[in-house]
């Protein structure tokens, strides 16, 4: 079962499986626990205690548009706090496909909390991965900018985070549509 992390005013999901040897499971895309359980067992059976952690706009966590440099930078400054409140590092990151550039990405940006890295598919500039992502950003920029935020509400993938959370209805309604466009094409370029 889900817990609840509120770290900083953004409510982040979160499940911790097994005990042993702590690793953070990241899946790829914008996939959210459930696909994060499907690999937490056989690592529970290895003898890891699994953090699968859903991240925020991928799942059922609250939607953050913020001023980062990319949604990836995002990812890692929420898992890195929620780490700290767990008391969960140093962690092994196991991550796949844009999970990887995660995992990647926290042993950049947080050294100390990474133990080691087990990357899965990592992507490369020409990926699907890239393609996915880059189109959800373009899109959210495009109906931000020509019909504004609630627009962006009644689309995919945004409609689908709205459903796993519908408080995300009111985060992204209370956004500057300006300002989402701006941090969409920041993160697709």
């Amino acid at each position: 079962m889900a817990e609840i992390a509120n770290l900083n005013g953004v409510n982040i999901r979160f499940e911790i499986h097994g005990e042993g040897i702590p690793i953070v499971y990241t899946p790829g895309s914008v996939w959210g626990l459930e696909h994060g359980r499907l690999l937490a067992e056989p690592l529970v059976e290895a003898g890891y205690q699994v953090l699968i952690y859903d991240r925020p706009n991928c799942g059922a966590s609250d939607i953050v548009i913020e001023a980062y440099p990319s949604e990836f930078d995002v990812w890692a400054s929420y898992l890195h706090t929620l780490l700290q409140r767990l008391e969960m590092s140093p962690i092994y990151m196991c991550g796949q496909s844009g999970g990887a550039l995660l995992s990647l990405l926290m042993m950049h940006r947080h050294p100390k909390d990474v133990s080691g890295l087990f990357l899965i598919s990592p992507p490369t500039d020409n990926s699907e991965f890239w393609h996915y992502v880059g189109d959800r950003y373009r899109v959210g920029a495009e109906l931000a900018d020509r019909k504004g935020m609630l627009a962006v509400t009644e689309v995919m993938p945004w409609s689908e985070l709205i459903e796993q959370n519908p408080a995300n209805r009111e985060r992204l309604l209370s956004m500057d549509s300006k300002n989402f466009a701006t941090m969409m094409r920041q993160w697709s370029s």
